[in-house]
């Protein structure tokens, strides 16, 4: 420890802070007197008292020495600067508000352009933040993972988003880090009839929920107690839309309904706040687990449950598939076919769900990823509008440059200036655009389907992105200009000789190729979705999808009505020309049996399954192959009839004809169930376009224990309403608890792309407003160009030049462009655009035509941008154009 005294000349002198004090307030005559004043006083003090106590109070004494007068004397030239600072900036805003009146034009392309592009960003955003923030509310989501089941068969897989019942009890039993678990069931078309007071409603999101839902998820439930609302077997919580639609009431705790086949009474135990948007899971009735008959039942052979795991810490969230495989493999043994479960975090599965079969359709990260560059190229090709006008007519400039240098201007307030001048003017494209969002928000909303709003309060994060936009934009925008101008020199600018240098000219040429480059690859890749979806809905399928109606009816259990009575009613109808009962609609998926060839285990095969009657290939023309039609009258248990595809013969190594009359063995279908090939199909494809066709077969629907059945009706008649008419009272007549509901094959089968409809139509719009955006850059410079020009197209008409002569010669310098952004973005789209092509199992060819039409199209429109301001400039007098010579 240091115990040496510390010097005197410290000992004896005042704290240097407070030097600097009085220095800084004081005035200058009066600081050294006061100073030296108050030091000797010091001194003195340091005979009496302390150091500590003498520095207190001299404190005391400096700050009691101190007077306003003296801080005000003291700082004039502060305030002055700060006035002229203020002053100078408000100069700055005024000439930039004269320069926007004195150059019209050039101030609406810069203004337009960075408003249409701002106004393109935010919308995009919306889409983008609704896409990301799905079930992001829940208080513990970070902590929720999701499971899900591929069986596995050999080489077969099949994943589904739905788990067995087991998986969630049988996973928090043997992983001890798993604090809870929920199952969710969809009621099936059948048991989701609701009588309310004898008033019938039809509920498609109508689920089945382990008590411990509210324990997991952070749904709001405005009346009931969430710890017991779904404990008791038959009760049910509604959500508040629902609750007033059956009771005009929201506290409807207590009341009943009848639900489900077996007229089951249901007590509302609760109601829960509507479910938001951006929710995977989406319900308006939700009846406790435990009314299910399976609800005590723990079985892995069944896959219907829709399983969530909430972590005791979102850290254990790695750790989970290790522990899930460990117990899978520990049930299941050396079976030959096994489950896999697979977690996957709770917030993923809206956009990178791994499984078939969610709750809703997710959406796509990829499509996030895209529409994320494109609204940032949107507005990188407005900065290019305002960074090449800005440099382009940098020479007008050139003089004001020269006589505020003169004047004493530093270059950084010269930078200052310029960058001012950016950001006024992208505050009115900001303000614009605000404006406009607003507006176009409920037609994107059309456009997009969602329900998106510019709320400031709820989209924070959106008004904090504007104001980063802003300031980058300004600077993306402003930056060039801003230092390009600041290095003029005022001698040489005020004597005339200053000429533009030839870096900005190679610059603005090398942004006009950006963004054409940009233009085009939007504009192509715009071309090749709608090829694809054109090539989608126009494919031969293997079956005629066209005037199709499909109808979702209820089995009868034990009222004595036959489907087949239905059927039969509905085939007499005018207009109806074949009618068909399939357990699955040919494009929406099908289910899954095992299946092997005569008494071999080892040959057994997962196969996707299809039950249908005798009329289904005649209804949908699909065409034989070899041998001949099913036999109507099998029974379960007993003979069944199967027609197999071409795919699936190959799966059990025969051909077409070899295939007829073998035997196929498969126990979902009773103990010792087999039945016969009677013939072998085209392959169809009954499933999305993005999978190939797969093995299929088609079993003979009689007997089975399907809960609703669709009926195809093919259509020969231009009198739809009547004949729907007729349907509906046909089926009511017959079934009448059945909802009605009744849609075209054909939409059906439009409707599966939608995604990829969406995304070519947001491609087409976005391409438009880029090439746009793109065009009014250029005619600003094509106009700049002939102003610039102006004196050397005079002098060419005096000597007989053509207004052909004259556009070539304005035209050319661009048109170069233009071509090398073709060069530069055609194998780039091409690229980009086969990868997106490589998600579709049946896909164009990206020809040399596409390429072509796209090269076209970029091609007219920046001929006609740049024509039409061309052809006025060489329509112009030249006698105006060279009087001052």
């Amino acid at each position: 420890m240091n115990l040496t005294p510390e010097p005197e000349e410290y000992q004896n002198k005042p704290p240097e802070w407070l030097n600097r004090l009085l220095s800084i307030c004081c005035p200058n005559e009066l600081d050294e007197q006061i100073r030296g004043d108050l030091e000797e006083m010091y001194r003195y003090r340091r005979t009496q008292y302390s150091k500590p106590i003498s520095d207190f109070i001299h404190v005391w004494e400096v700050i009691s020495t101190l007077k306003l007068r003296f801080i005000i004397e003291k700082t004039p030239s502060t305030l002055h600067y700060q006035k002229d600072h203020f002053a100078m900036i408000s100069n700055y805003f005024k000439i930039a508000y004269r320069n926007i009146l004195k150059h019209k034009a050039y101030s609406f392309i810069n203004i337009s352009g960075l408003a249409i592009g701002l106004t393109c960003f935010m919308l995009i955003f919306l889409w983008i933040r609704d896409e990301v923030s799905y079930d992001s509310f829940h208080d513990n989501s970070d902590r929720i993972a999701k499971v899900g089941m591929t069986w596995v068969f050999g080489e077969t897989q099949i994943p589904t988003a739905r788990a067995t019942t087991f998986a969630g009890p049988g996973l928090k039993e043997g992983i001890p880090y798993v604090q809870e678990f929920v199952r969710l069931k969809k009621n099936s078309a059948k048991e989701s009839r609701v009588n309310v007071d004898g008033q019938i409603f039809h509920e498609s999101m109508f689920f089945f929920a382990d008590s411990t839902f509210f324990d997991v998820f952070s749904f709001e439930l405005l009346y009931g107690n969430p710890d017991d609302a779904l404990t008791k077997p038959n009760s049910i919580v509604l959500t508040k839309s629902t609750a007033e639609k059956y009771f005009d009431n929201i506290n409807v705790v207590g009341e009943t309904l009848i639900a489900g086949s077996d007229q089951q009474v249901y007590q509302v135990a609760g109601v829960v706040e509507d479910v938001p948007n951006n929710s995977h899971i989406q319900f308006d009735l939700l009846a406790s687990f435990s009314s299910l008959p399976e609800a005590s039942t723990l079985a892995w052979n069944r896959s219907a449950y829709h399983t969530y795991l909430l972590l005791k810490s979102a850290d254990q969230m790695n750790l989970l598939q290790e522990d899930i495989d460990r117990e899978v493999s520990a049930y299941f043994g050396g079976r030959d076919a096994q489950p896999f479960l697979t977690a996957i975090p709770f917030n993923n599965v809206y956009l990178k769900s791994p499984f078939n079969g969610e709750i809703i359709p997710g959406g796509d990260i990829r499509y996030v990823y895209i529409f994320s560059g494109i609204a940032f190229l949107i507005v990188i090709i407005a900065c290019i509008n305002y960074m090449n006008l800005a440099t382009a007519r940098a020479s007008d400039r050139a003089k004001e440059v020269g006589m505020r240098k003169t004047l004493g201007a530093y270059r950084n307030q010269l930078i200052g200036q310029f960058m001012g001048e950016t950001v006024f003017i992208t505050l009115i494209g900001l303000f614009i655009s605000i404006l406009a969002v607003s507006y176009l928000t409920p037609f994107f909303n059309d456009l997009t389907g969602k329900e998106l709003s510019l709320n400031w309060f709820e989209n924070y994060t959106l008004l904090i992105l504007l104001i980063s936009i802003g300031l980058g934009v300004s600077f993306l925008s402003g930056s060039y200009p801003s230092f390009m101008l600041s290095r003029f020199e005022p001698a040489r600018v005020l004597k005339g000789s200053h000429k533009a240098s030839g870096s900005g000219a190679w610059l603005r040429k090398g942004l006009v190729v950006i963004q054409f480059c940009i233009s085009i690859i939007l504009i192509v890749s715009t071309l090749v979705i709608y090829e694809q979806l054109d090539f989608i809905q126009n494919k031969k399928l293997g079956y005629t999808k066209e005037q199709v109606l499909t109808l979702s009816v209820d089995k009868p259990d034990d009222s004595g009505v036959s489907l087949e009575t239905l059927k039969q009613e509905i085939a007499t109808l005018d207009g109806i020309s074949q009618v068909s009962l399939a357990s699955h609609l040919p494009i929406r998926g099908v289910g899954a049996r095992t299946f092997n060839k005569g008494q071999t285990e080892e040959t057994r095969q997962i196969v996707n399954t299809m039950e249908i009657d005798e009329d289904f290939l005649s209804t949908m023309e699909i065409n034989l192959i070899a041998g001949g039609n099913i036999i109507p009258g099998s029974a379960r248990g007993e003979r069944m009839s199967l027609i197999i595809n071409e795919a699936a013969a190959e799966l059990f190594g025969w051909s077409p004809e070899e295939a007829v009359d073998q035997e196929l063995r498969s126990r979902a279908y009773g103990e010792n169930s087999y039945g016969k090939v009677y013939g072998v199909v085209e392959n169809f494809n009954y499933e999305s376009l993005h999978k190939s066709v797969e093995p299929l077969i088609l079993v003979n629907y009689e007997g089975f224990s399907y809960s609703s059945l669709k009926v195809l009706a093919r259509v020969q008649t231009k009198d739809l309403s009547d004949l729907i008419t007729s349907i509906e009272n046909t089926v009511s007549s017959i079934l009448p608890e059945t909802f009605f509901e009744y849609s075209f094959l054909n939409d059906e089968f439009n409707s599966i792309y939608n995604s990829e409809q969406q995304t070519g139509t947001l491609f087409s719009l976005f391409a438009t407003i880029a090439i746009f955006i793109a065009c009014l850059g250029l005619f600003g410079l094509a106009s700049y160009t002939a102003v610039q020009r102006s004196k050397e197209i005079g002098i060419r008409k005096v000597l007989g030049a053509t207004v052909t002569n004259i556009v070539l010669l304005i035209s050319y310098d661009f048109a170069k462009l233009i071509l090398i952004a073709i060069g530069i973005s055609l194998p780039i789209s091409w690229l980009v655009m086969n990868r997106w092509l490589g998600e579709f199992a049946y896909q164009i060819q990206i020809g040399w035509q596409i390429l072509l039409l796209g090269s076209i199209i970029t091609v007219l429109i920046a001929w006609f941008t740049i024509g039409f301001q061309s052809v006025n400039a060489a329509r112009a007098n030249p006698i105006k154009n060279l009087k001052s010579e």
